[in-house]
């Protein structure tokens, strides 16, 4: 059975055990116990970033509402699972929508995918 070993970014502590799933645990546990406040901030800072990132079905709705360029630039910063699910939203509220949404839509997807495509898939 192999022996795991991992060392704290921190405090440089080395801790080892026989399974990774147990090294993790430890690994977590320490850091929670010891450095706490760096842990949270970091944690937070994940979260924050995450949600500039990765813009929400809302915010790309809106920025529809905006323009043609106001929706592309928050496409492209979409990531790939969330602009998926974006185009089945999309989908199913295409019929409803007002025709310059609609066209304002169909631009961008044509756009962003072509953009994907010259890019490669991310």
């Amino acid at each position: 059975m192999p022996l795991y070993k991992a060392k704290c970014s921190q405090c440089r502590v080395i801790m080892r055990s026989a399974s990774r799933g147990e090294l993790l645990r430890r690994m977590r546990k320490h850091q929670m116990a010891v450095h706490r406040a760096w842990l949270l901030a970091r944690m937070k800072a994940g979260a924050r970033r995450s949600v500039v990132e990765n813009p929400s079905i809302q915010d790309m709705i809106a920025a529809l509402g905006e323009g043609t360029r106001a929706g592309l630039a928050v496409a492209t910063r979409m990531r790939a699972a969330r602009y998926q699910e974006l185009k089945r939203v999309m989908d199913a509220l295409e019929p409803v929508l007002p025709d310059h949404i609609r066209l304002s839509w169909r631009a961008i997807e044509a756009a962003h995918d072509a953009i994907i495509a010259i890019k490669g898939r991310r």
